[in-house]
């Protein structure tokens, strides 16, 4: 299977060249002047973006919200046209791989918020085989901020990184996190990538990734 994964976009998209089976998107989909606007964020996904959407060559594609994409708290999306599939806390199956999506962050008072306390083992099943986060886990440095003044500040989920290790998925995506390690991080058979594209500015940095599995 040929993936093509990103995250972090906030209305940036991207040309994407090549052709591939899927497209995986790990949050912040929607622009920065619209996420708080309802109606407007639901005509740039209708428009907009699902016009992007159907120009890749690809089969499907799955989008996990972010912290910044409030358009999905209260609006039961679950699919955009024929191509986009929203997963939130669900699964999808694709060539016999079972995806399943998390858009929940530690952060307050943003979209999907999730109490530090309470645990990602009763939100993310047993069984998948693609685990696709907005939050990144605390491992590898996938979690790593990189601020204007120097600082560097892990802000990775512990939670997550326990419930990895536990249901061990072939693959990992996740964002949220602009600057962090954006190489591929092992943790026995899992795979695991930060997406993001932008840099902590909301500048483009980075490019989308191709990932075979």
């Amino acid at each position: 299977m040929k993936i093509i994964a990103m995250s972090d976009l906030h209305g940036y998209l991207p040309a994407v060249e090549g052709q591939y089976d899927l497209m995986i998107i790990a949050g912040d989909v929607v622009p920065l002047e619209i996420q708080t606007n309802t109606y407007l964020s639901q005509m740039w996904l209708l428009q907009e973006f699902q016009e992007w959407s159907n120009n890749i060559d690809c089969e499907r594609v799955v989008l996990v919200p972010g912290n910044h994409d409030f358009v999905f708290v209260n609006n039961d999306i679950k699919q955009i046209g024929d191509k986009i599939n929203v997963l939130i806390n669900s699964s999808f199956s694709f060539q016999g791989k079972h995806i399943f999506g998390c858009p929940y962050t530690t952060m307050n008072s943003w979209a999907f918020h999730c109490e530090p306390y309470k645990t990602y083992k009763k939100m993310i099943p047993k069984r998948v085989d693609i685990l696709v986060l907005h939050q990144p886990p605390l491992y590898g440095g996938l979690g790593m901020v990189e601020y204007g003044n120097g600082d560097i500040k892990e802000l990775g989920s512990e939670k997550l990184t326990e419930r990895i290790a536990e249901i061990q998925p072939q693959l990992v995506l996740c964002g949220h996190i602009h600057t962090g390690n954006h190489n591929e991080v092992r943790m026995n058979i899992t795979r695991m990538f930060n997406v993001s594209l932008l840099d902590e500015q909301y500048r483009v940095r980075y490019e989308p990734k191709v990932i075979y599995l």
